[in-house]
């Protein structure tokens, strides 16, 4: 596979569009999925992570097409992070959401992703 020009790749496909009330630039993109493609920033820190992310947007995907699940963008987004934080707490590493139980960090989850994945 050719290398991809990551920040013109993030531009060209809308995620900037998209994004833009989160006030990210391109550079603000350690991975993204696109497709059955995820593009990664091998140079990031947390770049393990970002693929648990970006990977479950990928199964995600094979499961609505499958009919298995809802293509609901606050659903995949819950999932794509909840896993995330999962992992990033699992490696021992500081997770991006926290609270006292479960039920508070899935509450946490949420807010984030109504916040800023709501059109």
């Amino acid at each position: 596979m050719k290398d991809v020009d990551f920040n013109a790749a993030i531009k060209d496909l809308g995620f900037l569009d998209k994004y833009k009330k989160m006030g990210v630039s391109a550079n603000d993109f350690g991975a993204f999925q696109y497709g059955d493609m995820m593009v990664l920033r091998m140079n990031r820190r947390n770049v393990d992570a970002a693929a648990v992310h970006e990977g479950t947007h990928i199964l995600d995907s094979w499961r609505i097409q499958q009919g298995a699940m809802e293509n609901n963008a606050h659903l995949l987004e819950f999932n794509a992070f909840r896993n995330q934080n999962d992992y990033l707490k699992a490696t021992g590493r500081p997770a991006m959401f926290e609270g006292a139980d479960e039920a508070a960090v899935e509450r946490s989850i949420m807010r984030h992703v109504r916040k800023n994945y709501s059109e």
